[in-house]
């Protein structure tokens, strides 16, 4: 099956909007609204692929992916709290002897600082194997703005649907996480 970067800095690879060509230019991602933070030794710019296309479905390989307008956020607290009232969102949270939350949401009383419920927040995406093979496919991608028809690079995924938790809450070691199965549809800029 055919493997190969699929959005790049936000974009599905066949949009050449003037909007994704800019983005693309700016090495600009939407999901934070900022440059790009991803690097690779192999490359001297940001290494702009959210999402690879492997065995027929687009696998999220950024976190960054997950913070698309916040709506992450929203579902976890509805899901969580039963609303979004009186929610705040804390990131790189830390708890000595555990580690570090990607995120901690507190549901807290009305104009008050007693916290009602917590949830801790981890996003998992898919894990790469021989990289190098993914940043080709990005490389000429960037040279080209391009794929050839039927291009595939054979780099690994560490992904299984069947290997995800429940889709919404999971328990890992002492952590307490909401576990959101993510694939991911690029949405900010049409496909075209």
């Amino acid at each position: 099956m055919a493997k190969y970067p699929s959005e790049i800095f936000g974009c599905y690879l066949r949009n050449i909007s003037p909007e994704a060509e800019e983005m693309r230019r700016k090495y600009w991602c939407p999901f934070h609204e900022s440059p790009c933070y991803k690097q690779s030794r192999l490359i001297d710019y940001p290494f702009g692929v959210c999402t690879a296309h492997v065995d027929g479905q687009e696998i999220a390989l950024c976190p960054r992916r997950f913070l698309e307008k916040n709506k992450v956020f929203h579902d976890i607290a509805l899901s969580r709290f039963g609303t979004s009232d009186n929610v705040l969102v804390f990131s790189e949270v830390g708890l000595p002897g555990i580690g570090n939350f990607d995120f901690v949401m507190v549901q807290h009383k009305p104009l008050s600082t007693h916290v009602e419920d917590f949830v801790a927040i981890e996003f998992q995406t898919g894990q790469t194997t021989s990289t190098g093979q993914l940043v080709e496919g990005f490389k000429t991608f960037m040279k080209d703005r391009c794929l050839q028809e039927g291009s595939s690079y054979h780099f690994g995924i560490n992904y299984s649907p069947a290997n995800l938790p429940h889709p919404l809450f999971a328990k890992e070691g002492s952590k307490k996480c909401f576990s959101h199965k993510f694939v991911a549809h690029p949405t900010r800029c049409n496909r075209v």
